[in-house]
């Protein structure tokens, strides 16, 4: 439940940033919810491959994952949160006001005489 909640506050992070800068709210927030799943899919994934690979070549315990399921939770985690700032980096350097106006064009004399 907490991971949960963890990744509605990142999309909600990010929709509050893109909205204050004046881009796409959705699709940042979008970006935040997909960076959260993917890092917590690709932690997990990791972490149950090096469970796995323990438990076959060096007999670790069967219910090793039952045993550090807070540890594991934390190192995700802190996985989200360094991949979601790197993911919503651009929107801290974005200044508000990024466009300008270009400049006027220049104004040339017609020259009638010959």
């Amino acid at each position: 439940m907490l991971v949960l909640i963890v990744g509605i506050f990142y999309s909600w992070i990010a929709y509050g940033k893109a909205r204050q800068k004046n881009r796409s709210p959705i699709r940042w927030a979008l970006i935040a919810a997909a960076t959260f799943l993917g890092t917590q899919i690709l932690v997990a994934g990791s972490i149950g491959f090096v469970f796995g690979f323990g438990e076959e070549n060096w007999g670790w315990s069967d219910n090793l994952f039952e045993n550090h399921q807070i540890h594991i939770t934390i190192v995700s985690l802190l996985a989200c949160a360094f991949a979601n700032w790197l993911a919503l980096r651009p929107l801290n350097k974005i200044s508000k006001e990024s466009f300008t106006e270009p400049p006027l064009p220049p104004k040339f004399e017609q020259n009638t005489e010959k």
